[in-house]
Order: structure tokens, then sequence, then C-alpha cells
């Protein structure tokens, strides 16, 4: 499936969705903010929306406090944890390296430095678009393979990223507009339209990554 036709695909379904049902989204973005509340949990927090946006993609019921409690029993949930800390890493390196650019005093070599290390921390931080949906469909992963996958996915998949990556923009805008909305709307939408990439790029061609499994059933 082309990239113009992934990306089709997903903001159609998508968009249904979250039409649809709002009272989803809403209760998505709510628990990610009270799993993510102490920080560090970021990742913890990614990767639990990530398992209710596939089943509600998947138009199962997601019962909160059973999937929770069972979540963070799971090496998922410790893969989520270090994904999390690295993620807060590579942010703080991203906003130092925009600063060291634009410092008056940087010299030369240290401005060809931060766009390299710009340029990285960027690559890193798209590849989450792939890299929560891939942790929790295929848990026999490690945690090396999930990252070194996730990036794979998003230098090969380099035209629908952007595309995704702007229409997510576009939904941080208007949440940001909104107000308050910003965090009543913005975490469970996004991790829905980034459920549903990751649901156009492989339906119908599983085998590419192994068999895709469900964390429970």
């Amino acid at each position: 499936m082309s990239a113009s036709r992934d990306y089709v695909d997903t903001m159609r379904r998508w968009f249904h969705d979250v039409v649809r049902n709002p009272g989803a989204w809403l209760s998505m973005s709510l628990m990610f903010l009270l799993v993510a509340l102490p920080v560090v949990t970021w990742g913890c927090a990614c990767a639990l929306l990530a398992i209710y946006a596939e089943k509600q993609a998947s138009g199962k019921k997601f019962k909160c406090w059973p999937e929770c409690r069972t979540f963070f029993s799971t090496r998922t949930a410790l893969f989520g944890l270090l994904f999390g800390l690295v993620d807060i890493i590579f942010v703080l390196a991203f906003v130092l390296s925009l600063t060291s650019l634009f410092a008056r005093d940087a010299t030369i070599l240290s401005r060809l430095l931060s766009c390299v290390f710009l340029w990285i921390d960027a690559l890193y931080l798209l590849s989450g678009i792939y890299r929560y949906p891939l942790l929790t469909a295929n848990r026999e992963l490690s945690f090396v393979a999930v990252l070194s996958k996730s990036i794979l996915l998003t230098v090969s998949n380099a035209p629908n990223v952007v595309l995704i990556f702007m229409a997510g923009l576009c939904v941080a805008m208007v949440s940001f507009c909104a107000g308050i909305l910003l965090f009543a709307f913005l975490p469970g939408a996004l991790a829905l339209l980034h459920r549903y990439n990751y649901q156009a790029k492989f339906s119908g061609d599983v085998g590419e990554l192994g068999e895709q499994k469900e964390l429970w059933d």
C-alpha cells in the first residue's frame, strides 16, 4: 500500500472513530494523564494508551482497572518505562541542540554538530509513531528490536510519517486553541491516529514483522 493510500485510510478511520466515540478518546486521555503524572512514567502511559487504542480500533472493550493492573506486571510495562526515560533524554537533547545552534558565541563546528544531533533527535522522536504500537502489538520483541524496527519503519515510510506528523500537529494546534481541551483531547486522539496508521501499514501483511499478538485477550 502506498503512502498516500495509507494516509487516506488512516485519516478516514481515525476521523470516523473520533466523531463517533468522543467518550473513548476522552477517557483515554484522562487515563494517560493520570499514569504520566509522575513524568518518569511517561513511557508506561504511552504503552498503556497504545493498548487502549488497539482495543478501541478493534471494537473491543477496555476495562481500565483490570487492564492497568495486568499491564504493570508485564515486560511491556518495563520496556515502556525505559522508552519513556529515553524519550525524555532525547527531548532534552533536542532542546539543548536547538539552543546551541542559535547561540551567539557558537562556532561553525558546534553548529554543525548541533544540526547532526537535531536530525538524530528528530528521527528518534518521530519513530514514536511506530514504537509504542509496535511494542504492544509484538510483545515477543526485545527492547533493542522494537527500537531498531521502529526507526527502520520511520525511515522506510518517511512520506507517510511526515503526513501523520503534520496531521498530529494540526490536532495539537486545534487542541491548543481550545484551551483546556488540549489535555482532554490530544493524547487519546493522537494514540488512535498512530494506531490506525500502524494498522494501515500492516493490514494484510503482518508477516513483515512476525505474527502480531495482542497483549491480552
